[in-house]
């Protein structure tokens, strides 16, 4: 039975994770979003030697010029993540890195490798230390084993209640989609992006990364029955917006083999 502790996958709610993090170290000083992200980020290799061009925002706002979700596919047949960030140069880029917007997995976790260079620490003990155990979510993770050590956890199924095999594909990509709590633990992660802890996550950090930077029309496709109320919708860094019956909406959605999640504040 699900109970408060129940512990989830956040999926693709994991990359707001990522921006919070770069973008508290942008505010220490310590990198900057206009800087290319192949300086901070060495496994990336974009087409043409693109991540000469690329910057660290575009990464975090999906802005790199390749195709939709670039090597998803290989990375759920078991493969590397450094390893197939390493390849994305022999693709085509769709557009110059910062002209397009085109939403990525493998090369978004480029975050990942980017905080642990700044830090000298893995990702999860830098987002814990920083970010998670100051805002009070002290059973957060960012693993697989994380996920399956936790006293009740949720077990993937499809919509047919059917179980599914768990696995570690996007575990692998931990800035992209590697995070896991319990629903008490997404509610201090909401509080905190709604600027209840300026002290974790300043009135500028949350500006930074809330900012709507790039149209995504195909997301209005995608809310089509809301189409009567929804304006814009765009992507910042790591976080989707919305002009919603004249609110801005704040949020992002992620979905994994068997689990789902949905992170939305006005």
């Amino acid at each position: 039975r699900v109970a408060p502790k129940t512990v989830f996958r956040w999926a693709s709610v994991s990359k707001g994770v990522a921006a919070s993090m770069v973008a508290k170290l942008e505010e220490e000083g310590r990198l900057s979003f206009h800087s290319p992200v192949g300086y901070y980020a060495a496994s990336l290799k974009l087409p043409a030697g693109a991540e000469a061009r690329a910057t660290v925002g575009d990464l975090l706002s999906h802005r790199l010029g390749l195709y939709r979700n670039a090597y998803d596919n290989k990375l759920e047949e078991g493969q590397d993540s450094r390893f197939l960030r390493r390849t994305l140069f022999q693709l085509n880029l769709i557009c110059p890195p910062g002209t397009c917007w085109s939403y990525q997995n493998v090369a978004y976790d480029g975050a990942s490798e980017l905080v642990e260079n700044i830090t000298h620490q893995p990702y999860e003990r830098a987002v814990k230390q920083m970010l998670f155990n100051p805002i009070g979510m002290t059973g957060a993770t960012i693993s697989m084993n994380g996920l399956t050590r936790a006293k009740s956890w949720a077990r993937p199924h499809d919509a047919a209640r059917r179980p599914l095999e768990l696995n570690d594909n996007y575990y692998r990509v931990p800035a992209a989609g590697g995070v896991n709590s319990n629903i008490k633990e997404m509610s201090l992660w909401m509080l905190a992006q709604m600027g209840a802890m300026p002290d974790v996550l300043s009135p500028d950090v949350l500006k930074t990364i809330h900012a709507p930077l790039v149209k995504t029309p195909g997301e209005r496709g995608r809310l089509r029955k809301y189409l009567e109320r929804l304006g814009d919708a765009e992507y910042g860094y790591g976080w989707r917006s919305y002009d919603y019956a004249g609110h801005r909406i704040v949020g992002h959605r992620g979905g994994v083999a068997g689990y789902r999640s949905l992170i939305l504040f006005d």
